[in-house]
């Protein structure tokens, strides 16, 4: 297995400005990683400069593509963070589950 790099701080910086629409964010850094939540749910967890989703009937209407984001986990699907209105229709539902 390759050397993991830590999720670098501008690319952290670009996520955020893609989810600049959605109010009370939290965000927890750990190890290098950024845990992105809402009301303490898991939104989006960033491991070596990619984002991840949780697989659930919300995300499993706009994506397919899963990966296994570090050693040990659960498959997650990967989210294109690069594409707004992928992100505003997929954070926007799952904001919306959680209220």
């Amino acid at each position: 297995m390759g050397f993991k790099m830590a999720t670098k701080k501008d690319y952290f910086m670009f996520i955020m400005d893609q989810l600049h629409e959605f109010n009370n964010l939290d965000v927890k850094h750990m190890f290098g990683e950024y845990i992105i939540q809402y009301r303490k749910n898991t939104l989006i967890l960033t491991i070596d400069n990619m984002c991840y989703v949780k697989i659930n009937d919300i995300t499993s209407k706009y994506l397919t593509e899963k990966k296994v984001p570090y050693p040990g986990f659960k498959e997650w699907f990967f989210l294109d963070i690069e594409d707004p209105n992928l992100v505003h229709d997929v954070i926007g539902d799952l904001i919306k589950s959680f209220d």
